[in-house]
């Protein structure tokens, strides 16, 4: 997986929104993937956007983050998780058990599988958007402040 640096000082609390002008992101973000460095780097980006966000490990821990969080009401406004995570429950069956709790769940995908079934036919699945690794950080940007826009 290659994911760039980033730059301590870089702002990145406002994003670029078409041609226009800018806008602050805002909402919670649940991450998951089995790789601690990956974790990391997409937590940071996330925050930098001014989101709030809880990262797991795999798919058992994020399944009762996200059932916590809806039943405590602060629930999670997007999903972001890698589909491949060897040792326990894996991104595919994630997407389907979140979707079971909650079906307007926003959920994003993320392999260097392209040719898995869910990452090739996303959206016939209830997924929003799937990301092909290795992707650049201004393109995870683009797509959660695109995706996120259209709920607030």
């Amino acid at each position: 997986v290659f994911l760039p640096g980033i730059c301590a000082d870089s702002p990145a609390t406002e994003l670029s929104v078409g041609a226009g002008g800018r806008r602050t992101v805002r909402g919670r973000v649940l991450v998951v993937d089995d790789e601690a460095a990956v974790r990391l780097l997409l937590t940071r980006v996330l925050k930098d956007m001014g989101l709030e966000v809880v990262a797991c490990g795999e798919g058992l821990e994020a399944l009762a983050a996200y059932e916590a969080a809806e039943r405590d009401e602060a629930g999670f406004d997007l999903v972001l998780t890698d589909l491949t995570m060897p040792g326990g429950m894996g991104g595919e069956e994630l997407v389907y058990r979140i979707s079971a709790i909650d079906p307007d769940a926003l959920i994003v995908i993320s392999s260097g599988y392209s040719t898995d079934a869910l990452m090739s036919n996303h959206s016939a699945h209830g997924v929003a958007a799937a990301l092909e690794k290795p992707y650049s950080v201004r393109t995870l940007r683009d797509l959660v402040s695109r995706l996120l826009a259209d709920r607030f």
